[in-house]
């Protein structure tokens, strides 16, 4: 899951890909009180996976999909 920014309120979830820790607890001192991602939390059902009904369902929403940036050498070079 993606890092949590509590300087902001957690973003709606709309896909799984935009899951992050921000969604499991409320505050940064939450977050380092948590020893793992309860499967008791509401979260919305999002595409066909939903959140706690089996092993398969999370591990499709704790997939991350891989990024990719290209930036040309030019931008790079002085």
């Amino acid at each position: 899951m993606d890092v949590a920014d509590f300087d902001k309120p957690a973003p709606p979830l709309t896909t799984w890909n935009n899951l992050s820790w921000r969604h499991m607890a409320a505050t940064a001192e939450e977050l380092k009180a948590l020893s793992h991602a309860s499967i008791q939390k509401v979260l919305p059902d999002i595409d066909k996976a939903k959140w706690g009904r089996n092993s398969a369902h999370q591990a499709y929403i704790a997939l991350q999909r891989p990024m990719r940036i290209a930036i040309h050498a030019k931008e790079m070079l002085p």
